[in-house]
């Protein structure tokens, strides 16, 4: 594995696992958190301005799993986590996200 490496994770990828994994009570939330967050902006500012990239932001990048990353080689199972210090270590010192 890399060492202190920047790997990439695709803008769809990470939104349909951020909002279609986990337990449906984690999904209704999480999606009533982003519509609050929305109507908020729409009352204060008059328009939306959130972005995939602010939400990955504020996302657990450690939680996520490695088959989300482009470089990875998917040879792991896909719960395998990007910082699960049992199974793997990536040693990632950046994830961005892309197009």
């Amino acid at each position: 594995m890399a060492q202190g490496k920047t790997f990439t994770v695709k803008k769809k990828a990470f939104l349909n696992w951020y909002y279609n994994s986990g337990a449906d009570q984690d999904q209704e939330q999480m999606r009533t958190d982003l519509g609050d967050s929305i109507i908020e902006q729409l009352i204060e500012y008059g328009k939306v301005t959130t972005t995939a990239e602010e939400i990955f932001d504020e996302c657990e990048i450690s939680c996520m799993p490695c088959y989300l990353l482009e470089e990875f080689d998917n040879d792991y199972d896909d719960c395998v986590e990007i910082m699960d210090e049992d199974s793997i270590d990536l040693s990632v010192d950046e994830v961005k996200l892309i197009d």
